[in-house]
């Protein structure tokens, strides 16, 4: 009986795990990218190069396929494939530049995480706030569903003091974009030591796998372009299951 359940539930899996397969497209500056920094190494995920000179470190996703910072967990997490397209140094401005043509990209969804970059060089909120709206919109125009993640915490030398604009810019996200806005700034606070690379903007592993579980948990079935995944319930399925066995 446990062999043939265990079958059973696991065709059920293969099934809802093809009916939900998901694609997405994601934009934003080096923490999209994946890029990893510590003293005298810098890494880019997406290409697989290591620099020691920061001045020579250019990060970009280029649309590298399930690599990059949190990418490769969410596929791993939900099956999914993602598409990076992450601009080292990128302000919301140059990546509203690419938008566009990112959104012409086969996708169902489209993740967004801008703005680090912005506060550092002292763009108004508003400002950055409009930019990210007309990613939302240029989404929404391409048929993809918008995913906006709030930025990291910021507590680089020299720029600690400004972790207050970081949490202005998160707040006024969420309550003046018309998009769902996916809270990793909260997460990855909780531990902030523990979560960057170690110069305290970019993220670590573990930092990454905690914004993938923060989008898996929170939009794991989200509304689909043009009808929306039906969040199929388990337990009755298995209740089922064990009857007939």
């Amino acid at each position: 009986m446990k062999f043939k359940l265990a079958a059973s539930l696991a065709s059920l899996l293969i099934l809802c795990t093809d009916a939900n397969a998901l694609t997405f497209v994601t934009v934003g500056d080096s923490l999209t990218a994946g890029l990893f920094k510590q003293t005298g190494y810098i890494y880019c995920p997406p290409t697989g190069e290591v620099f020691t000179d920061p001045g020579d470190a250019v990060c970009n996703g280029n649309g590298a396929k399930n690599r990059g910072g949190y990418q490769p967990f969410v596929a791993s997490k939900i099956g999914a494939t993602l598409y990076n397209y992450g601009i080292s140094s990128g302000t919301s401005a140059q990546v509203l530049d690419i938008a566009s043509a990112v959104a012409r990209v086969s996708a169902d969804y489209m993740i967004i995480m801008a703005g680090t970059n912005d506060v550092i060089q002292g763009v108004p909120v508003n400002r950055i706030v409009r930019n990210i709206q007309a990613m939302v919109d240029i989404a929404k125009a391409n048929k993809k569903v918008p995913l906006v993640l709030t930025i990291p915490p910021l507590s680089y030398s020299g720029y600690d003091h400004l972790n207050g604009q970081v949490v202005a810019l998160n707040k006024a996200l969420k309550s003046e974009v018309s998009a769902n806005v996916i809270d990793t700034y909260s997460v990855l606070a909780r531990n902030w030591p523990g979560n960057h690379s170690g110069d305290r903007i970019h993220l670590n592993d573990i930092g990454n796998e905690l914004i993938a579980i923060k989008i898996v948990e929170d939009y794991q079935n989200p509304p689909q372009p043009g009808g929306g995944i039906k969040k199929i319930p388990i337990s009755p399925i298995i209740n089922m299951l064990l009857l007939e066995n």
